[in-house]
């Protein structure tokens, strides 16, 4: 017993000096490394990762920096090998006098996603020679990468990703480093074609080039690389090329082409990719029928062709795909919709939507034992939805049918559809009454869209189940809804409401000032048959700071104009009877963009405050109302405003000079009122005016061309300056400065104007 517990200890103490021994560090690496750390301050958010950690606060003086977080050792020597500072919060710069440098003996490096302040890659990582890994990507480097690279002879991993200020040249640098396996320049500007030398490393087994800037032929020879398993060349959208044919078995279980000008047909030699988890060839040019060899491909997991032009028929054989979890075959022109999708047992998304898919929708679908996402929108499904047999818990999350020609009523068995997050049935042709207690069953609902559709509510009073539905978006437009659902009432978490297109009438009840009063991003209540507010506030409550979109116009509402919520970007309340004056109060709705008051019976002067209490108003619409008085001069410098319509009212006075300083204004419409004043010269200096309506006004005197100069309203698509009191002679030359009314014809030397019959001769015409 004794012996045994000797020999144990004996053990022990062995061990701790073999440890001890081989894992010491060395006192000028422990030295380096706490200067390296005092040349940065610690800011995680110059980290741009979820998992940030600043690694270097555990290295203290006067304890083995073998032992420090992010340090490998050598143990033999106590030589500092590696060094991993990924996510590490580091903020600061590296210099080539940088005690980094110091650590000769550094095999691997990790510097990735940390903040290096646009520091120039120093060539002093070229002496680093046992470098065999080195990663600085989405560090924040700049600089040149130089031919001296070529010094680091044994690097088999280079990750120089998202540092947009490093340039580089990619031929010299893959003629550099021959011996590479992994190769990642993810998000640099390299801005050339792809070498053709690349296709002679044939160790390389890791090539991503995402987003470069990279253009011309890509070469084929790369696709035959003997040990490639990884090649992502995505979004370079101006590379181009075809998909190989492939001789052989090969290494590639991920391939990455989309968003690049990749064309033609998929080869049936596609199938040789046996060990091809992941491809995804979405946003190019791919054209022609899927190759059948295409479903032999069972071992993947992924597969994304969508957003080219592929056709015919989706083959029975996908279901040979037995691993898929992801399928996008989205914005194609393929056909049928075949019911063995359903047999797919690991799929989680499934994408077919903008397609010439038709038939009915397989009720199956919808019990899938692992899809979280469908989506079969526009396309050209027919037939109603049919109820489906629940299982204990559906996964699915989201359900887009939008555009298609469905018909009868929505199923009753959706209510089983408990983790459903989002449903989106608009624009078919389904009818019949939506029972509010289907709705209540599903608790996780968060966006539902039913519009387009001939649909009506049965409406009951507050079901008490109503408390638990907390809708995000709720969009009934377009329906046969007569009255506000009354389950609005608990909906204080709604971001998105719209109720137009209906038939609801009456006043907006006064509960509804309670339906996201604190979230409400946008609400749209127009074309219905609203008569008015009950108990309206001073200002409209939705969205408390957050609502950008009002729309009320197209209803009968009567009374004052209301003041929709300070934050608001749109507001519309034009085609309804308002009366009275505009409150001053709407130049505190500073974020205006578009602001359209026409087609009501509103009076009075136009506020003065309304010429530049806003800086961000694009349209500015208050035609067909009973305004008198001039035009506010108000108008200021720096001016966003691009329409101005005052048509149809009683306005009086001169044209503000002041609009001369809204240098973005495209139309201005002032015709049908009592302005009295000569033409408005001044206005040809506006670059991008295009329509000018002046009609049935008071405008007086001569339009003399000597005024005007060369450029005088080059974009000037309209000008109606009709049933005024204008005088003298409008000659043929002044109009062909107009070049924007007319249109270009290849094969005739002339313009003509838009719509008219008289042709200018591009040499000018003789004065009449």
């Amino acid at each position: 017993m004794e012996s045994s517990l000797f020999y144990l200890l004996f053990l022990l103490s062995l061990f701790h000096i073999i440890t001890c021994e081989g894992h010491s560090c060395l006192h000028d690496q422990s030295s380096a490394l706490l200067h390296f750390k005092h040349s940065f301050s610690i800011t995680c958010s110059a980290s741009d990762c979820a998992d940030t950690y600043p690694k270097v606060e555990s290295w203290k003086p006067n304890t083995d920096c073998c032992f420090w977080d992010g340090v490998t050792c050598d143990i033999a020597t106590g030589q500092v090998i590696g060094l991993d500072l990924t996510c590490s919060c580091l903020n600061g710069s590296i210099h080539s006098n940088s005690s980094l440098f110091q650590l000769r003996h550094l095999q691997t490096l990790n510097l990735a996603y940390n903040n290096f302040n646009n520091s120039q890659i120093s060539s002093e990582f070229y002496h680093l020679t046992s470098l065999t890994h080195l990663n600085v990507s989405y560090s924040g480097f700049s600089g040149q990468i130089t031919s001296e690279i070529s010094g680091l002879s044994k690097l088999i991993s280079l990750d120089l990703s998202y540092n947009e200020r490093v340039k580089i040249s990619l031929g010299k640098l893959v003629q550099s480093l021959a011996n590479l396996r992994e190769l990642v320049l993810d998000g640099m500007n390299i801005s050339s074609v792809v070498p053709d030398f690349l296709g002679n490393l044939s160790s390389l087994t890791y090539l991503s080039l995402y987003d470069c800037s990279l253009f011309g032929e890509f070469p084929t020879s790369i696709f035959q690389l003997p040990n490639l398993e990884l090649l992502l060349v995505g979004g370079n959208l101006d590379l181009t090329g075809h998909f190989p044919e492939i001789y052989s078995s090969s290494s590639l279980w991920y391939l990455d082409l989309s968003e690049t000008n990749f064309f033609g047909k998929l080869p049936d030699s596609i199938g040789n990719l046996k060990l091809l988890n992941h491809l995804i060839l979405s946003d190019c040019n791919f054209s022609g029928s899927l190759p059948f060899s295409l479903w032999n491909l069972t071992q993947l997991i992924t597969l994304d062709l969508s957003n080219n032009e592929f056709n015919g028929q989706i083959s029975s054989s996908l279901s040979n795909l037995t691993h898929i979890s992801y399928l996008d075959l989205a914005s194609n022109q393929l056909t049928g919709l075949p019911s063995y999708v359903s047999q797919l047992s690991n799929l989680t998304i499934l994408n077919l939507n903008r397609n010439s898919l038709s038939g009915a929708i397989p009720a199956s679908l919808f019990t899938q034992p692992s899809l979280r996402k469908l989506d079969l929108s526009e396309n050209k499904l027919t037939g109603p939805l049919d109820e489906f047999q629940s299982i204990s818990l559906i996964p699915l999350v989201e359900i887009f049918l939008k555009g298609n020609e469905l018909h009868g009523p929505i199923p009753r068995s959706f209510s089983k559809l408990m983790n459903l997050r989002t449903l989106d049935l608009s624009s078919n042709n389904l009818s019949g009454t939506i029972e509010l207690d289907m709705l209540f069953m599903l608790k996780n609902l968060d966006y539902l869209d039913l519009s387009d559709n001939n649909l009506s509510l049965i409406i009951t009073t507050v079901h008490l189940n109503s408390t638990f539905l907390k809708l995000g978006g709720l969009d009934f437009s377009s329906n046969m809804i007569s009255q506000f659902p009354d389950f609005l009432t608990n909906q204080n978490k709604l971001k998105h409401l719209d109720l137009s297109n209906n038939k609801i009438h009456g006043q907006i009840p006064k509960w509804m000032w309670k339906v996201g009063k604190e979230t409400m991003f946008y609400m749209n209540l127009s074309h219905n048959f609203l008569e008015g507010l009950e108990e309206p506030p001073a200002i409209l409550p939705w969205g408390r700071g957050r609502l950008k979109f009002l729309d009320l116009h197209s209803n009968q509402l009567q009374g004052p104009l209301p003041i929709p919520p300070l934050s608001t970007a749109y507001f519309s309340i034009s085609n309804n009877k308002l009366t009275g004056e505009i409150p001053p109060l709407i130049c505190n709705v500073s974020s205006l963009e578009i602001l359209d008051l026409s087609n009501n019976d509103l009076s009075g002067l136009i506020p003065q405050c309304m010429g530049d209490f806003s800086k961000a108003i694009s349209v500015l619409n208050l035609r067909r109302n009973s305004f008198h008085g001039t035009i506010p001069s108000t108008l200021t410098n720096g001016s966003s405003l691009r329409t101005l319509d005052l048509s149809n009212n009683q306005l009086k006075g001169r044209v503000p000079r002041s609009l001369v300083n809204c240098k973005k204004l495209e139309v201005l419409n002032l015709g049908n009122n009592q302005l009295n004043d000569t033409f408005p010269i001044w206005l040809e200096t506006l670059p991008k005016l295009q329509v000018l309506t002046l009609r049935s006004n008071k405008f007086y005197g001569t339009i003399d061309q000597r005024h005007l100069a060369n450029y005088a309203f080059s974009k000037l698509r309209i000008i109606d300056l009709s049933y005024n009191e204008f005088m003298g002679d409008l000659p043929s030359t002044y109009f062909l400065g107009w070049s924007a009314m007319m249109m270009s014809y290849e094969k005739e030397p002339e313009l003509r104007y838009m719509g008219g019959d008289r042709v200018l001769s591009r040499l000018g015409d003789s004065d009449e």
